[in-house]
Order: C-alpha cells, then structure tokens, then sequence
C-alpha cells in the first residue's frame, strides 16, 4: 500500500528476497493484517496448545512433543496448499464423529474447551458441508459455548 513509488520499491525488494509483494487496499489494511496473524501466529499459538496436550506438562516435554506434531501440521499444511481448505481438511468433526468430539471435550480444561469449540464452530462452518444435517447440528450444538460434555445419548456415535 503506499504511492506508486513506494509500491514499485516494495515489489522490486520483496522479488529480491524471493519474495511477493502483495496490493493491498488500506481500507482493507486491517483486515489483512489480521488474516496474517491467524495465518501465522494464531497457527503457532494452536501448535503450542496442541503441544501442551500432547506431552506431560512437565520441563522439555514442549520440545519432544512439538517433534512429534510438526509433520501433523506440515502434511495438513501441504493439504490445504494442495487441494484448498474444504478438501485439505480431515480428522473428526469433518468426518462427523460425535462421540469423538464429545470425549476431546470432556478431556479439555474450561479454557482450552473453549478454543477447541470456537475453532471446532469455524471448521464446521468451513468444511462440513457433506456432512447429514443431523449431525451437523448435533456438532453445532455441542460446540456451542456451554454446551453439554461427556458421552452423547446411546453412546459414541462414530464407530469407536
């Protein structure tokens, strides 16, 4: 953003450092702002979270267990670049698993049960298209701030 100087500078350093420049409307600088950080810091914020899970809170079992969930992150990221975000996706909520998602939750601490419900909404939003009706509005309601934990009725639904 800027004036044609400083766009024909920018492009010229960004191509420098095998770069792209990238327009960018300052009305809409703010929001794209923002799409950088979820793309980039709130990605690395959930592998923080995902690592704390994954491995014993305990001293250095961030470091082993980020190890063990960056090929996870790579692969879904290769995924998404490949085939786009609806067809990148997998796991259980896009595949419908009630009974799995009920267990993650009820294995969740308040606020990371939180996060997993908001971004868990969103992906339900982004890739839950295919999914039947009822089960996407038994995810829905089940992602919902305060919605129900534990076993759903007549056990897991998903086959497990």
């Amino acid at each position: 953003e800027g004036d044609d100087e400083a766009v024909s500078y920018a492009g010229e350093l960004a191509r420098a450092l095998d770069g792209r420049a990238l327009p960018v409307d300052p009305d809409a600088h703010a929001r794209c702002h923002a799409a950088a950080v979820f793309a980039s810091n709130y990605l690395a914020c959930c592998l923080a979270v995902a690592s704390e899970l994954w491995g014993p809170r305990q001293p250095g079992a961030s470091a082993s267990s980020l190890e063990a969930l960056l090929p996870l992150a790579r692969s879904a990221l290769e995924n998404v670049a490949r085939t786009g975000v609806p067809g990148g996706l997998t796991g259980p909520l896009v595949r419908g698993e009630i009974g799995t998602i009920h267990r993650h939750l009820d294995a969740l601490d308040p606020a990371t049960r939180d996060l997993y419900r908001a971004l868990g909404a969103e992906l339900l939003r982004v890739g839950g298209a295919d999914l039947p009706v009822d089960v996407r509005c038994e995810l829905r309601r089940l992602l919902t701030p305060g919605g129900r934990v534990g076993e759903p009725e007549g056990g897991a639904s998903d086959g497990e």
